[in-house]
């Protein structure tokens, strides 16, 4: 047991005066003197036994009775962690503003349920005391206010909007233990108030400093009904004006119902282009292709959007960017007439229109500029300078391709030292011999081939007789195998940019691959498919992540970004050996953001949420509750938080059981006393 207001149990001394009265003043019967005193020493006694025993009965209530009124101002509790309500209260709430708090509930939006919980806290507060509100999403934005402050509260509440980022909670908690640290106040405390259905809550592991009560604040439902647009994924990687391009959109249902013929919406520059209505199982997942054309060249903004009224409708659209090239610029470097021909006769054969191909002899390329190409196609080159492989690697790390032939009198060893070598692939081994050796099993779903067979097709697979010896590293992937287990064609990512090698050389001595169908039609995907931008790692961001950019100017450029509601951030550049670099924060909106150069966009970047972790039911808080040190657990209703709390804090208050004993000690005393007084 202790007491909540200690500053009154000294005046518990005041039960000795019924006991000194009581002894000052001890009735004595009076003396009578009579003949016969027999029968009166008899009477005497029993009178005196029953005087006395009343007597007691009235010193002891009355003794009880003065405690009794003495500890309903100390305020006994049966239990209490904390030091006393007499001390004053350093209390820090975490409310959580991130993604979560974005959920919709048949009350209102989760951010309002959470914001009224908080200013019910603040309502708890007394003189002397102290609230501290931390946003989830930025704990460095805390304010602080003290009794009376209701305006600095108010304003801090409203403000609190849903950020569509993950919650920083360890950085939260840090910061609550730094203010608490500091605090001089004596009871110290942590709210959490969030609905706790991220899945950071699961993990979520924390030790506040000794001496500090934490209490969890559960808001909203227990469940949430939720379909989400996990992602759009871009299956056709080689993109023309006026040609169709698929999609797959892939949504998860996280609700025990199954989820009937949503709607799916694409939309491209802002119009609605394609549509589809799709099947979702109950706690499952599906996926939906949908065909869309583009009339238009150039940077294209997209969206894919399903029309559900769910309560987390923020994943209901999920962004994406496209690049669809009016021309496909292709630097060819060859080393004879004859290849040159080769090359010249695939790429205008059904695809002059869209192809701009130069041609250069391997003695020239090398001083030629790369930055108005698209992709470089190197076949047949024996040997490549010092200079030229920094330059050649320096184009494809920004986003550049690069498809590479060799020739049967190449210097294996000197592009194994030098190109092979800065590009990442590993050297290769010599030259392969055989009398005609076919493809082994073709992944017909690879960028490369996707949509170019009908369903069940397959292509012809050439002879080869002469090839390079190939060696497939751990972060190559061979996209054409060999039927006796070597490589045809390896692809390897360098920086933003993609690197194809073939193994055959483009003669007739290595065998009938440049006299095959497929040949025509495999050069020229191979070359788009490498210089197809809209595959770089940079393309596609993450709400609440930083990024770096680096783009390929020769000099210093101011950049503008733009962002989905009309922000600008300006961004200094710094000078690299690869470029100009530019640094983005934190992102918060889900969109497309534009980065622009002399008012011209140079790129367009997709901002969708990361990774989905949002829980179709509320987080174990019990679990989440021993994890944090014996938390304790509060209702979410504003109506009864104050004396949750207060019990939560102080334990059971005994000061009304107390004053009731106190008005029944009064009225025992009253009755014993008047018997007393007609006794006499």
């Amino acid at each position: 047991m202790t007491f909540l207001q200690t500053i009154f149990l000294p005046a518990l001394a005041a039960a000795v005066i019924p006991l000194a009265l009581h002894f000052l003043s001890r009735f004595r019967l009076p003396v009578v003197q009579f003949s016969s005193l027999e029968f009166l020493q008899r009477l005497q006694k029993r009178q005196s036994r029953r005087l006395q025993l009343r007597q007691i009965i009235l010193l002891i209530t009355r003794t009880l009775a003065t405690a009794a009124i003495v500890l309903v101002f100390a305020r006994p509790a049966l239990q209490s962690a904390g030091a006393g309500a007499a001390a004053s209260v350093e209390m820090a709430v975490l409310i959580d503003d991130a993604i979560a708090s974005a959920v919709q509930t048949r009350d209102g939006a989760l951010s309002r349920l959470c914001a009224e919980n908080a200013a019910a806290l603040f309502e708890t507060m007394e003189l002397g005391d102290n609230f501290t509100l931390v946003p989830l999403s930025q704990p460095a934005k805390f304010e602080s206010a003290s009794t009376g402050q209701d305006a600095i509260v108010k304003e801090s509440l409203a403000s609190l909007v849903p950020r569509c980022i993950p919650p920083k909670t360890a950085q939260a908690a840090l910061t609550a233990d730094t203010l608490l640290a500091k605090s001089p106040r004596t009871n110290r405390e942590i709210i959490i108030i969030s609905g706790f259905y991220d899945s950071y809550w699961d993990t979520f592991q924390w030790q506040p400093i000794k001496g500090t009560r934490v209490f969890l604040l559960p808001t909203g439902p227990e469940q949430l009904q939720n379909l989400a647009v996990d992602s759009v994924v871009l299956r056709s990687t080689i993109l023309r004006q006026g040609q169709p391009v698929e999609l797959e959109a892939r949504l998860t249902n996280n609700d025990a119902k199954s989820v009937e013929k949503t709607l799916l919406s694409v939309y491209l520059a802002g119009e609605r282009i394609a549509q589809a209505s799709l099947d979702v199982p109950a706690k499952g997942r599906a996926s939906q292709i949908l065909t869309i054309t583009s009339n238009t060249s150039g940077l294209l903004a997209g969206s894919l959007r399903i029309d559900d009224a769910d309560a987390f409708p923020v994943d209901n659209r999920r962004y994406f960017t496209l690049f669809v090239p009016e021309k496909l610029n292709v630097l060819a470097v060859t080393t004879d007439s004859l290849t040159q021909s080769i090359v010249r006769a695939a790429l205008t054969a059904g695809t002059a229109d869209f192809v701009r191909l130069e041609s250069t002899e391997a003695a020239k390329w090398e001083t030629k500029s790369l930055a108005e190409f698209d992709v470089v196609l190197l076949a047949g080159v024996a040997r490549v300078s010092e200079g030229a492989v920094e330059r050649l690697a320096e184009f494809v790390e920004r986003g550049g391709g690069l498809v590479l032939f060799p020739s049967l009198e190449s210097d294996l060893a000197a592009l194994g030292r030098g190109l092979w070598r800065r590009l990442g692939f590993s050297p290769a081994t010599g030259m392969l011999a055989t009398g005609g050796v076919g493809w082994g099993k073709i992944e017909l779903t690879h960028p490369i081939f996707y949509g170019m067979f009908e369903p069940g097709a397959a292509p012809t697979p050439p002879n080869t007789r002469l090839a390079v010896k190939l060696a497939a590293g751990p972060n190559d992937e061979v996209v054409i195998p060999m039927a006796d287990g070597n490589s045809f064609l390896i692809e390897r990512q360098v920086g933003s940019g993609k690197a194809l090698m073939f193994a055959a050389p483009l003669s007739p001595q290595a065998g009938d691959f440049i006299f095959s169908g497929i040949f025509a039609p495999l050069l020229f995907r191979s070359l788009a498919y490498a210089a197809a931008r809209e595959y770089s790692p940079g393309q596609n961001w993450q709400t609440g992540a930083e990024y770096i950019l680096i783009l390929p100017l020769d000099r210093a450029h101011e950049a503008v970004l733009e962002g989905p509601e009309g922000e600008r951030w300006i961004l200094p550049p710094q000078s690299t050996p690869s470029g100009m670099r530019f640094e983005v924060k934190e992102v918060e909106t889900p969109g497309i953001y534009n980065l622009r150069i002399d008012d011209k966009i140079l790129a367009r970047y997709a901002a969708n949420l990361p990774p989905h972790r949002l829980r179709s039911t509320r987080s174990d808080i019990t679990a989440l509750a021993k994890r944090l040190g014996s938390a304790g657990i509060l209702p979410e209703s504003p109506q009864n938080l104050s004396k949750a709390l207060a019990a939560a804090r102080y334990g059971y208050e005994l000061w009304k059981t107390i004053a009731a004993a106190f008005i029944g000690l009064l009225i025992a005393e009253s009755i014993i006393a008047r018997a007393k007084k007609s006794e006499k």
